[in-house]
Parts: C-alpha cells; structure tokens; sequence
C-alpha cells in the first residue's frame, strides 16, 4: 500500500511505501478488539473524498484562496495599525505594541496528512489501532504543507505577527510535532506558541486565553471548533446556526480550509456516533442519505 497518491519521484515513492509497510505491519495494538470487515467498508466510504483532496486541482485552488484570504486579512490590519502605506512597516512602527497575532489549526489546515488518510481508506483499522497508525504517522514526520501555507506563515514572519497554532494533537506529540513545523520553516516553532490538546478536545479556553493578551487578527481551521464559536459540544442543528449566525465573519475574520474526509462533522451526523461500532454507523449513514433524499427531494423520482 503506498502512502501517497500524488505522481512522485521513484526514490520517493520508494521511501513512501517502505513508510506504509512499516506503519501498517506492525499490526492491531490490541489483537483481542481486531475490527470487523465492516470497518473497511465504512473506512472505503472516505476514498472519493481522499482522492479529491489529494489530486484535484480545485483542492489546491481552495487552499490557495483560503490563505490568499488570511493574507488580506492580515495585511490590511497591518497597514491600518501602522499608518503607513506599505509593508513591511517603517522603523517607526513596533508591533510589538500591538501584539498582533493568527490562531492557526495544524492538521488539514496548515499540514497534510493525505498519506495516513489514504491508507485508512483502504484499510479495516478502527479504535486503538486507528490510533496507533496516527501516532506512528505523527512520529514519522513526513507531513507536508499545504499550497499556499508556507507563504502565509512567511508574511506572518516579515510583517511580525505571530503564529499560534492550536491543536487536537496530545501531549505526545509535542516534540514530534515542533520537529516538522521547523522542518517546514513555519515561524514560531515553539514551546510558547503550541498548544495541545488538553484532553476534551475544547479549543475555546486557548482561544480566550490569547485573546486577552493578544490582537488576534484572525483565525485559520477546516473545522467549526477551530473558531471561537463554543460548538464543541454543538449537535448537528445547533452547529448549523452557529455558522449561519456568523455568516459575516467567515472569509474576513474566520478562514475555513476544506476537509471533506473527517471532523466535528462526520462525528455529529448521528447521536452517538463516538461509540457505535462500523455496522451501527454505517446503518446511520443510510438513514441520514433517505432521509435527505425525501426531505429535500420528495417527488422528484
């Protein structure tokens, strides 16, 4: 199973399957709960979706425009706070002053993880093996950036505003993590600037945190949790009204990155979907697809 789905050199192509052999032999963590075969059919049901978002060239034009947004954003605030006409700001200006900051989610936001997700997809990994398989992904380094980041995170540098990043990833990945942030060159690469998962998973506390210290100019994610909407605990309705009730904020202040195989979302699509096993979620699955088909469409057959 190759860990990449991109045309690639054959030296890398090499190191990329050799990186799928070694994460995927190492078998279940806990051989007594392997997953059923229904599990590789709900984890097949991603596959279209991993394929659009590592090949199609509208993935990358939509990542491009979602940092092209950030960018604006940023500048403009620059400009203003400087009273100057340019960039980068004359001597005069400190920015310092301002404590200008971004609030930035790491994975599917600013790093790719399309290799772990493609061989979920064609996999019947689940639970603590699924785990396991992110961990060793997390450990090996080897995600990349996503168009258009690294120039982001370099203008965030030039202009002196700084990048916190604020993630679902835990307390083990810490040296992991820094280790690829300054691979990629991103700004700020360290102990002060990450934030971890504490153990729910609720973003919010980090997100008041900063913004007591700092002038967060704006804040860059690919789920509703990675904004200060509070939808952590949000079900699907209640999640909908918060993003139509702040409909203005998106594409100005709130920069939302497309991750169509997994989040927040998938996870709320129906009450207990945390804990059900593959066939249970794949009868919700089913359920929610008739149930949009006549809501939205009856009578049209």
């Amino acid at each position: 199973m190759s860990f990449s789905l991109r045309p690639v050199c054959r030296p890398c192509r090499v190191v990329a399957v050799l990186l799928a052999a070694a994460l995927l032999a190492a078998g279940p963590a806990h051989p007594e709960a392997a997953p059923s075969g229904e599990w590789r059919q709900l984890n097949g049901q991603s596959t279209t979706a991993v394929l659009w978002q590592r090949q199609a060239a509208e993935y990358r034009a939509l990542c491009h425009q979602a940092f092209q947004l950030a960018d604006r954003r940023v500048y403009s605030a620059v400009l203003r706070l400087s009273g100057f006409r340019r960039v980068p700001p004359h001597p005069r200006y400190h920015p310092d002053r301002e404590r200008l900051a971004v609030v930035l989610d790491l994975d599917e936001t600013l790093l790719d993880n399309g290799p772990y997700l493609a061989a979920v997809a064609q996999s019947d990994t689940a639970g603590r093996e699924r785990l396991a398989l992110w961990n060793r992904w997390i450990d090996s380094g080897r995600q990349e950036a996503l168009p258009g980041a690294v120039r982001f995170l370099n203008h965030l540098r030039r202009w002196r505003v700084q990048a916190f990043y604020v993630t679902n990833r835990g307390p083990q990945d810490r040296e992991a993590t820094l280790r690829t942030l300054q691979r990629l060159g991103f700004p700020d690469a360290d102990e002060e600037h990450l934030f971890l998962n504490g153990g729910d998973g609720n973003k919010q506390p980090v997100f008041e945190k900063l913004e007591k210290r700092y002038r967060v100019l704006c804040y860059l994610g690919d789920s509703l949790t990675d904004f200060p909407l509070g939808t952590a605990r949000m079900d699907e309705g209640h999640r909908n009204a918060a993003a139509d009730a702040q409909a203005a904020d998106f594409g100005t202040r709130f920069i939302l990155l497309p991750n169509p195989v997994y989040g927040r979302w998938e996870q709320v699509l129906a009450d207990g979907s945390a804990r059900q096993d593959a066939a249970e979620r794949l009868a919700a699955r089913a359920a929610l697809l008739q149930r949009a088909e006549w809501h939205h469409g009856a009578g049209w057959k």
